[in-house]
């Protein structure tokens, strides 16, 4: 715990350096480099270019079937695999967002579980068949 309040409050220092350039020249002798904490170690990242999809995503169907298709075709998960994997993180435009919200709302309300056991965590929202609601 000592070491990410440390992390924060370079932070702070490093912001308030930037918001006044005069003080990172008067103490630069005094600032320390950051911290690590848990670096991530380097490793190569897969990348997944999405194919273009003939679905008019500006529906709710049409969003849970681009999510469908990217996530049992273009990534190839499903089942065990799918589970695996875990959260699946999602970021879109408003439109998209909102839809998702609603997806959300939808499985919560009607007990509705999707066909491939998809999770999703969608800037704040958990979809899952065993979860739903805001992540704390």
């Amino acid at each position: 715990m000592k070491d990410i309040e440390e992390a924060q409050l370079w932070h702070i220092k490093d912001i308030l350096f930037d918001a006044f350039p005069d003080l990172r020249k008067r103490f630069k002798g005094q600032i320390h480099p950051p911290c690590d904490i848990l670096p991530i170690p380097v490793h190569k990242t897969e990348q997944y270019p999405l194919p273009a999809m003939h679905i008019d995503e500006s529906s709710l169907e049409g969003t849970l079937k681009v999510l469908d298709n990217i996530i049992t075709k273009t990534l190839k998960l499903s089942g065990e695999g799918l589970e695996k994997h875990g959260v699946i993180l999602c970021a879109g435009d408003q439109l998209t967002m909102s839809l998702l919200d609603k997806v959300a709302v939808v499985m919560c309300c009607n007990s509705f579980t999707p066909s491939s056991g998809l999770i999703l965590n969608c800037l704040g929202i958990c979809i899952s068949s065993r979860r739903f609601g805001p992540r704390r």
